[in-house]
């Protein structure tokens, strides 16, 4: 009866921490395409960004401190998202985080992908990349 109990006891702890988050709302994805990196002085990158939710296409600029990292601090159609963006030898990574309320719940989605970017043969200093799909992941912070 006491292990009867405890599972019951576990049971409605999850369902309580499961219903805490929201469940019939859609989680934005985020595609990045038609990135273009420039890493002559000033290093900067340049992109399009979609929220599959609302499909709003938001051209994005910035400039890569130290030819490598970029953060960008809100967009005309979402002044609180945030856009972390990172590159490695041939990799650039992103981060994407944004404000979510949903069904009473708030909190961020946030979510990161990466991609290999390649430069032309002869101008090593421009370079692009392949769409990259950031995936959104609700977290309660």
């Amino acid at each position: 009866m006491a292990l009867l109990s405890l599972l019951l006891s576990a049971a409605l702890l999850l369902a309580g921490d499961v219903a805490a988050r929201p469940t019939a709302c859609t989680l934005p994805t985020w595609t990045i395409d038609g990135m273009k990196l420039n890493f002559k002085n000033p290093a900067s990158a340049n992109f399009t960004l979609v929220n599959t939710v609302t499909n709003v296409p938001e051209a994005v600029s910035c400039r890569l401190e130290f030819a490598t990292l970029c953060e960008i601090k809100g967009i005309p159609s979402n002044k609180d998202l945030y856009i972390h963006l990172q590159t490695k030898g041939e990799d650039v990574w992103v981060n994407v985080t944004s404000p979510y309320t949903c069904d009473g719940s708030t909190g961020h989605v946030t979510g990161s992908a990466e991609n290999l970017y390649n430069c032309a043969e002869d101008d090593m200093y421009t370079c692009t990349a392949e769409k990259i799909v950031v995936d959104g992941t609700f977290v309660n912070w």
